[in-house]
């Protein structure tokens, strides 16, 4: 199984030593409590960095091990469930104050569309 795109989530955080300009707090509700989650999905470079340091599999359509040039923050694409997975454990082996997850099929729409469940949550309408 692959994911077209992933982001991250964290579940808890304890000290500021992530910078988290590059993930948006939720808000607990009765069914989630507060989580940040990533506002961009994991690019090319960021999941480079992964697959250098655990010499995990690359995507396929990087060649020779190098991404398209140009797309470093463009999404990575065609990866396992279980890479990441993998992502995000060697994130905590990172930052071991944060527990980082992929996101539940819940959390990810309330993320999206925000405490009144709005089909785009900046209003009723996307015109």
């Amino acid at each position: 199984m692959s994911f077209a795109v992933f982001s991250i989530l964290i579940e808890r955080v304890s000290v500021f030593a992530l910078d988290l300009t590059d993930f948006v707090q939720i808000p607990a509700n009765l069914k989630n409590n507060e989580f940040y989650i990533g506002k961009y999905p994991v690019t090319n470079a960021q999941y480079k960095i992964f697959t250098d340091s655990t010499k995990i599999k690359m995507p396929k359509y990087w060649k020779n091990g190098i991404y398209p040039t140009g797309k470093e923050n463009h999404p990575v694409v065609f990866i396992s469930y279980n890479n990441a997975l993998s992502y995000c454990k060697w994130l905590e082996q990172n930052y071991p104050e944060y527990t980082f997850r992929l996101p539940t099929v819940e959390e990810w729409e309330y993320a999206a569309s925000g405490e009144k469940k709005l089909y785009v949550p900046m209003g009723k309408s996307s015109r």
